[in-house]
């Protein structure tokens, strides 16, 4: 089958666009291999997994972790429990580095995002994938 590169970036991606479909691949046979900018595993975005900081009350202390509104925009059950079980694969915890993506070993090539320019800004405005992907 296909061999499938997933660049990510540090952190922030979201988790729904990158486990989903790294679940969806996976289940029909394809090696899937990640990539993050130096080579270390990458990090969803927390809001998206917990739904944690969604709500208006979410910066006050002890009220956190309840989450009402939160619970409705964060990433859906699949695709929290696709990140979990992706978080145990063996490519995903040992991704190669942006600078290093041979695109010539690769069948396919999957661009996934995020909400959170915190993390996602290095994703997009990332010279070396920029020239790599192009």
């Amino acid at each position: 089958m296909a061999r499938v590169l997933i660049p990510i970036p540090s952190r922030d991606f979201d988790p729904s666009e990158v486990a989903v479909s790294w679940e969806m691949l996976r289940s029909r046979g394809h090696d899937v291999v990640f990539a993050t900018p130096d080579g270390k595993p990458g990090a969803a975005d927390e809001l998206m997994l917990t739904g944690s900081g969604f709500d208006p009350w979410s910066h006050l202390p002890g009220l956190r972790s309840l989450t009402l509104i939160g619970r409705f925009l964060r990433a859906d059950s699949r695709a929290r429990r696709a990140y979990a079980e992706m978080e145990g694969d063996a490519s995903f915890r040992r991704p190669g580095s942006w600078p290093g993506i041979d695109l010539g070993s690769l069948d396919g090539l999957l661009l996934p995002g995020g909400h959170r320019a915190r993390g996602m800004r290095e994703y997009l405005e990332s010279e070396i994938l920029q020239a790599v992907v192009a």
